[in-house]
């Protein structure tokens, strides 16, 4: 179909080099009368399989984008990790904490436990403040 396509010519689309995208966040990109054109390293057999790399002038190449794109979509991914993690370590903390403190509650009663617990929450928190950057939280 798109050897027909490229033959005969009868979509516009794929005349053009660069086309503007149905995405929103791809502004432009290749076409594919353009892509299959280009010539790619390698046989496309077993022992010299093609390697696809980037284009040059390919609009979504990602070492062609701003930096401060990069920085933008670099940020956007790693909050959301650090929320999963910050999430996934304070449920794991709800799930084996009760496992030491009930056995030591009932052989040395409440209020030692209490005393030793806030004071591990007040030495955590100063951390917490105390913490010049991400890492340093997360180690803690």
């Amino acid at each position: 179909m798109l050897n027909d396509l490229l033959k005969n010519g009868s979509n516009n689309e794929f005349e053009n080099d660069i086309i503007v995208s149905w995405f929103p966040w791809k502004v432009k990109q290749l076409g594919i009368k353009t892509l299959l054109q280009e010539k790619y390293k390698g046989d496309g057999n077993e022992n010299s399989p093609f390697i696809i790399d980037w284009l040059n002038y390919d609009p979504e190449n990602p070492k062609k984008w701003m930096n401060l794109y990069k920085w933008f979509i670099t940020l956007i991914i790693s909050s959301d990790e650090l929320i999963v993690l910050g999430l996934s370590l304070f449920t794991l903390s709800f799930a084996i904490t009760p496992l030491f403190w009930a056995p030591f509650s009932e052989i040395f009663g409440r209020r030692l436990l209490f005393i030793i617990t806030y004071g591990g929450l007040v030495a955590f928190i100063g951390g917490t403040i105390a913490s010049q950057n991400i890492w340093t939280l997360i180690i803690l």
